[in-house]
């Protein structure tokens, strides 16, 4: 094999991996595209049963069925991004911190934004105690 044969190849093998990697992007970006398309279908969602729920409490109407759809509508919403936010980072190579969602390196072993060990369940917040009652002081009857 000559020397020019040698460039050929090294260039083909260069080309090859260019137009992998242009798939790769463009594969990433259609998911990006869906992902933001599924975003605002949420936000959509959201605003309807806001509009519902204020509906049902200012006019006195019955929306529970209407409301209970709405909600269906959004849990699937939320699985179809949990689905792509998955899809994505396999592509990328990258997880998703379970704590506050930031997309991270593969090989990290806590999120660059929140510190979170990235093995870690995700944390909740405990619920806020509601407030002592101070114990008034009982009356004496007056004598």
């Amino acid at each position: 094999m000559g020397f020019m044969d040698k460039v050929l190849d090294t260039a083909r093998s260069a080309a090859n991996a260019a137009s992998e990697k242009a798939g790769e992007v463009y594969e990433i970006g259609k998911l990006k595209l869906q992902l933001s398309g599924l975003n605002s279908d949420l936000e959509k969602a959201y605003a309807q049963l806001g509009r519902l729920e204020y509906d049902a409490k200012k006019n006195g109407n019955d929306n529970s069925l209407l409301i209970d759809a709405c909600i269906t509508e959004l849990d699937s919403l939320h699985e179809d991004i949990d689905s792509l936010i998955a899809e994505i980072s396999a592509a990328t190579g990258e997880k998703t911190c379970p704590h506050c969602g930031e997309s991270v390196a593969a090989e990290a072993v806590y999120c660059s934004k929140c510190g979170a060990k990235m093995d870690a369940e995700p944390v909740t917040e405990p619920a806020p105690a509601a407030p002592a009652q101070e114990a008034l002081p009982e009356s004496k009857p007056e004598e």
